[in-house]
């Protein structure tokens, strides 16, 4: 996956594994190792070719933030109805419950 990453990176900007490994100071022959999954780069390297291509590395691992649920999504997830016959008072009920729920646990745990 990781190999994968740099490839697509690579390849969208046009580049060779050649002008790639010129850029991060590294051989031609260690990017084709990291793009065929043969060996991967170190830490401060990931570091290096996110910033180089300017993403993160988690982009570069695969991780993808999950995406945030809107209000009409959480309204349906939390009630289970067609989120415009909740009111607006009953989705603030809600969210002050799950806040005084958060504190209540944060008291109990020290915090």
């Amino acid at each position: 996956m990781l190999g994968e990453k740099i490839a697509e990176y690579r390849t969208n900007a046009n580049m060779t594994q050649q002008s790639l490994a010129d850029a991060l100071g590294v051989s031609k022959n260690t990017i084709f190792s990291w793009e065929k999954g043969i060996r991967k780069p170190d830490i401060d390297m990931l570091q290096k070719i996110a910033s180089y291509f300017a993403t993160t590395v988690d982009n570069l691992l695969g991780n993808i933030e999950p995406p945030i649920p809107n209000d009409d999504e959480i309204k349906f997830a939390l009630f289970g109805v067609d989120p415009a016959n909740i009111t607006d008072a009953q989705f603030e009920e809600v969210k002050r419950f799950a806040q005084f729920v958060r504190e209540q646990k944060m008291k109990q745990s020290g915090k």
